[in-house]
């Protein structure tokens, strides 16, 4: 069979088996997306973008599969470990010399196969879906089936129960997994998902990509063979076929065994390899399963004395885990030797642990790690030990399978001083490893104070990072001066807004009564009893408003004006001195939240506005934070007479932190005031959208001491996108609220039908039997119903509107709170490897979902992840137009599940479109001179909302930089010609 006819057969094989679960395929030829999977979706045929593509959809919780030649599988292998690494699962067929690969293949992470005949091809593509969701990697098969002939499939209905819906949420199978994403998670995880903001694809330094290899080992890895054999014993049962992880061939009851990746089919035929296999009492295996190894007790027994393993020379993370399995078993005691992993090179001390080890053990078949901790006996950080108690109980092995050098310290270089406002700002929701919380006291917190005590723990495993994790990070050592704000010298708002990098400038601007209303809050949270002011609130900020008119020049904090007008307004006051008494604490209580507030008096923003109307004018407030700030200098240098100046840090420190304190309670400015300082020629509008706390927190300084140019666009961009995006996200809700209106009044009219109100002459008796006023209605419905029969109600129809009703208050709670308490976040970031910086670990300055592409077709996953995107809102539009249609009682099954499962793109309207989040490429003018243009194109015509947004630094060699620009103007002219893209080019001033 040649090359060409085996890729046909393969081509024709794997469309009819990936097409029954798959939502995209990746193959080299298809003539048309005409499929749909056994669960009704339809499956998306690729043949460019590659793994890349896919993985981009796999992330965002779709099912996918790919057929490789062995020549693409080469240009694929960074892809694949991607995967593995980012614990995607994926299906893979590899055929044409894929033997050739398996090394490389091992590397990558991903479970292997090797099939021989057709119908192995058929089931164990089937398996290796399902395998590969429990496990959460990826699964290769490399075919070398050489003849075609018939192979059998179990039906849809079998197959549907086999695989399971990858929207359905399934219990954990491994307790590592379970301390990670829940006690349940989706079969097929949404890693990436708009209701979900978190950095996929962190960029770690190498200790901690060390730990996250040792956690991987350990906590997942470890798994695979139990896994494996349970799905292979299951699909035995299902399709009466028995399989296997290898075949076995030789001697009954051997004394040697022989382990072979691979052997040649003819000579595995001939008769003479079973005489000399006898001869040699010896066991040959032959492994179906080339990753990992599988477990062999059943051949292996008393009589064996030597093992040969023949495969190729790998370096993978996964390299002899499972023969190690082997060396902590005693009734293996005399086959194997010690191993011993390390992370990091070893150095003197390492080596000297190594050789103590050996010579001390009582056996040598122990396998262990040198220098890399997988379990500390104590922490110093408390809600750390809790983790470390839930590692020991459910992997008390890993007490004994590491060897240190030197005793892990008990001591910690520093401790925080305090909780991070961040964590304050974010809710606790989601899995574990989406939990800011929990991700500052089990990775942050040891990372920064106490790096003795990092473990390879569970979570280490995951290349996964909560939102603004980089807001954790305390710059007060890397600086010797800080900024004091002197007030009454501030004349350009706009530009001090924009003067710091680092997101240590935060300010708000708010009237006086807003001001007077947040320090009534703030006392009645404290417990305190705040009401008799109410009345007089209008009066003391007129009041306030006429005092700092005549005083502006003398104002420096809230307290300045809001005492003596206070006290103005009560010496007018007709009240009795009970009541002035009551008033005087009251106004302490909310000068005590409020009073130390640092406020401008600006002539444009409050004076003018005042003028215009009456209890318009806004206070500009700002203050320092004490953890971000650099010392850096540079709003030191705004205006022409500066209102910061730079004094030595341990004078103010203590200062600062009340100050800001103070202001973190403060209400953000309103959206109003934003709309009407972009309007305002002489305001720049970048400062106006970063004035409110929401806007201003999109983006946090990376960990980089000298933040880059790139990254301040980012953080006005980002926040230019909440801005855009929070109105249509409102109105959606406002849509959704509608909705549940709609159907509650609908649901309340079904059951009051069911009422028989012919018979009311019953109830008016059950009423008169009580004399109380108010009577229970379930005792009542219960007497009535003695007496009376209600009327039968249409039971589909009203399961049909709970259900969605349901359904649809679980959306808008995304869709307002979502799982970090600030609702949906605006968009999603693919971000290029180029800016991979931003991404270093434990820093993520982002609040959106993010995914790092590290050596993957940048515009390919980008595309992938619109395409995983645009599935997720399209199913939630269907729910919306479910819902509708059943709160106006014109849901019919038969005719609109049909439409709605057909539902595609350009079947939305306007506003469903815009409501959808859109997808954002970043990346820098050397990818963009570099990548593939034709990928490029292709995400820019997706239908859904894209934006690529490049960073052009500028920076060249003087001779280079004429031929530069010329490059990225052609690129650009290139993509003129797309209809329906958009293209700007800015500079930043």
């Amino acid at each position: 069979m040649d090359m060409r006819e085996q890729e046909q057969l393969h081509i024709e094989l794997f469309e009819r088996c990936a097409s029954t679960f798959s939502e995209a395929i990746y193959l080299s030829f298809s003539e048309g997306d005409k499929t749909n999977n056994v669960f009704g979706r339809k499956v998306k045929k690729h043949s460019n973008g590659g793994l890349s593509h896919l993985l981009g959809k796999a992330v965002s919780g779709l099912r996918c599969s790919a057929l490789l030649s062995s020549e693409m599988l080469k240009t694929e292998l960074s892809v694949l470990s991607t995967f593995n690494r980012l614990h995607v699962p994926l299906s893979v067929v590899v055929y044409g010399g894929g033997d050739s690969y398996i090394s490389q293949i091992r590397q990558t992470g991903a479970i292997l196969f090797r099939v021989s005949t057709i119908q192995e091809l058929a089931d164990w593509l089937l398996i290796a879906q399902v395998i590969s969701e429990k496990c959460l990697t990826p699964v290769v098969i490399i075919s070398e089936i050489a003849e075609d002939i018939e192979f059998e499939l179990p039906n849809s209905k079998e197959l549907k129960h086999w695989f399971g819906n990858p929207d359905d949420r399934i219990a954990e199978p491994i307790a590592s997994q379970e301390m990670v994403l829940g006690s349940a998670r989706r079969r097929m995880p949404a890693w990436l998902h708009i209701d979900q903001a978190v950095l996929v694809g962190a960029n770690k330094e190498q200790k901690m990509k060390g730990l996250e290899k040792a956690a991987y080992r350990e906590f997942e890895q470890k798994h695979y063979p139990s896994l494996i054999e349970e799905t292979l014993q299951a699909y035995s049962i299902l399709s009466g076929r028995e399989q296997n992880s290898y075949e076995s061939i030789g001697h009954r009851k051997p004394k040697n065994v022989l382990i072979c990746t691979s052997i040649n089919e003819d000579s595995k035929q001939d008769s003479s390899l079973q005489k000399l296999l006898d001869k040699k009492q010896t066991k040959l295996l032959h492994l179906k399963q080339l990753n990992p190894i599988p477990v062999f007790d059943e051949i292996i027994g008393s009589r064996v004395q030597k093992i040969c393993v023949l495969e190729p020379i790998s370096e993978s993370k996964l390299q002899g885990q499972y023969f190690a399995s082997f060396c902590t078993q005693d009734k293996y005691s005399s086959i194997y030797k010690e191993n011993g992993w390390f992370v990091e090179s070893p150095r003197l001390p390492s080596i000297e642990a190594a050789l103590n080890h050996l010579i001390e053990s009582e056996s040598n078949s122990r396998s262990y790690w040198l220098d890399v901790p997988l379990l500390n006996t104590k922490s110093n950080f408390p809600k750390h030990e809790i983790l470390l108690q839930q590692i020991k109980r459910d992997y008390p092995e890993l007490e004994y399978v590491s060897v240190r050098s030197e005793p892990a310290q008990s001591g910690v270089s520093k401790v925080p001083t305090s909780v991070p406002g961040s964590i304050r700002k974010f809710t606790n929701q989601g899995p574990p490893y989406a939990k800011i919380s929990r991700f500052f006291d089990d990775t942050f917190c040891l990372h920064e104070y106490a790096k003795d005590e990092l473990i390879a723990d569970p979570f280490q495993a995951y290349p996964v990072m909560p939102i603004a994790t980089a807001s954790f990070n305390d710059r007060r050592e890397e600086r010797e001066l800080v900024p004091v704000f002197n007030p009454q010298l501030c004349k350009d708002i706009d530009e001090l807004v924009l003067s710091c990098n680092y997101g240590a400038l935060p300010s708000t601007l708010i009237t006086v009564q807003t001001l007077i209303e947040s320090g009534i809050k703030i006392a009645r949270n404290q417990g305190e009893v705040v009401s008799q002011i109410t009345p007089i609130v209008k009066k003391w900020v007129k009041a306030s408003s006429s005092f700092i008119k005549k005083n502006r020049d003398d104002i420096r904090k809230a307290k300045d004006f809001l005492v003596p007008s206070i006290e103005h307004v009560l010496t007018k006051s007709k009240s009795d001195d009970e009541k002035r008494a009551i008033l005087q604490n009251e106004c302490e209580l909310i000068l005590g939240a409020i009073g130390e507030t640092t406020t401008v008096i600006d002539q444009k923003l409050f004076i003018e506005q005042e003028r215009r109307e009456s209890g318009a004018g806004e206070l500009f407030c700002l203050a320092v934070n004490p953890l971000a700030c650099t010392g850096c200098g540079h709003c030191a240098l705004v205006g022409d007479e500066p209102c910061m100046s730079m004094e030595p840090q341990e004078l103010h420190n203590q200062e600062l932190e009340s100050a800001f304190q103070n202001f973190e309670v403060l209400p953000s400015t309103s959206e109003y005031s934003i709309k009407r300082l972009i309007e305002n020629k002489d305001f720049d509008p970048f400062a106006a959208l970063l004035l409110n706390s929401r806007l201003y927190h999109t983006y946090s300084a990376s960990a980089n001491v000298d933040m880059s140019q790139d990254e301040t666009v980012f953080k006005y961009y980002l926040a230019l996108i909440e801005f855009v995006g929070r109105p249509k996200l409102k109105s959606n809700i406002d849509g959704i609220n509608t909705t549940i209106e709609k159907l509650n009044i609908g649901i309340k009219e079904l059951l009051s039908n069911s009422l028989p109100v012919n018979q009311l002459d019953a109830l008016m008796d059950v009423l008169g039997k009580h004399e109380e006023s108010r009577v229970n209605m379930t005792q009542v419905f219960n007497e009535w119903g003695e007496e009376i029969k209600f009327s039968s109600i249409e039971k589909n129809k009203l399961e049909r509107k709970l259900q969605v009703l349901e359904e649809l208050k679980i959306l808008r709670t995304l869709l307002d709170k979502g799982i970090s308490g600030n609702g949906r976040p605006s968009c999603t970031i693919v971000l290029d490897n180029s800016l991979a910086r931003l991404a270093n670990y434990p820093f993520n300055p982002f609040t959106v979902p993010v995914l790092v592409s590290e050596n993957e077709d940048t515009a390919a996953l980008a595309l992938g992840v619109c395409e995983g995107q645009m599935r997720h809102g399209l199913d939630q539009i269907r729910l919306k137009r479910r819902a509708e249609l059943e709160a106006s009682d014109s849901y019919s099954p038969s005719k609109h599940d049909t439409e709605l499962v057909n539902l595609s793109w350009e079947d939305l309207s306007i506003d469903e479109q815009q409501s959808l989040a859109p997808v954002v490429l970043f990346a820098t003018n050397d990818w963009l001179l570099n990548c593939n243009y034709s990928r490029l194109t292709e995400l820019l015509q997706n239908p859904y909302p894209v934006k690529v947004f490049i960073i052009d630094k500028g920076i060249a060699p003087v001779e280079d930089l004429i031929s530069q620009l010329h490059a990225t103007s052609n690129s650009l002219w290139s993509l003129v010609t797309q209809r329906n893209t958009f293209i700007t080019r800015a500079t930043l001033d």
